[in-house]
This record gives C-alpha cells, sequence and structure tokens, in this order.
C-alpha cells in the first residue's frame, strides 16, 4: 500500500515537472498565484480575449489577458496597466512591444 502511494506521488512530481519544461522550451507563459499584478480596486474587468505581445526585434514575451477600464482595453504587463485601446505597439521602460 505505502509503496503504491511513493509511486502515484513520484508520477505526479514528474508529471509536473515534464510540463513545466515543455512550457518554458516553447515559450509559453505559465501562470502562478504568486505572480503579482498591477493594482485592481475592482474598475478593472477581465474580458475573455487576450493578446500577445512581442519586443520590437520579435522575441515573444507572452500572453496576456485584455481587461476593460471605463471602455478602453489594458493589459496588466509587468504589474502595470498599460492602455492598448487602438494600438499595435507600446513604449514601455526604454522598450517597443508590438501587440498581435
Amino acid at each position: 500500500m505505502k509503496r503504491s502511494k511513493v509511486i502515484v506521488i513520484a508520477a505526479f512530481i514528474i508529471a509536473v515537472y515534464v510540463t513545466d519544461s515543455v512550457a518554458c522550451k516553447a515559450n509559453m507563459p505559465v501562470e502562478t498565484s504568486l505572480t503579482a499584478h498591477a493594482p485592481n480596486n475592482g474598475t478593472y474587468s477581465r474580458t475573455s480575449f487576450s493578446v500577445t505581445i512581442y519586443t520590437e526585434s520579435g522575441h515573444r514575451k507572452g500572453v496576456y489577458s485584455v481587461y476593460l477600464h471605463y471602455g478602453n482595453r489594458y493589459i496588466d504587463f509587468n504589474n502595470t496597466w498599460v492602455c492598448i485601446q487602438g494600438k499595435s505597439r507600446f513604449f514601455y521602460n526604454g522598450n517597443w512591444y508590438v501587440i498581435k
């Protein structure tokens, strides 16, 4: 009985490790509940839409959920609200980013 529990736990740990390493190699974002977010006093509402953000040189930064705030679209980018309404790119912290 104990041996089967150890095998199940080991299989679970291996599955989590493999899934995480595959996601990292595929450059897929892995969200956790421990990540910080931009402050939200309830006026930013998450939508069912998302956008992919790339650096100006073409490196994928990740997939970001789109939020509505007083009728404009925003993303939570590096713990900061960035308005993407009507834009195809934005400037943040000295770099240009492309919205797709």
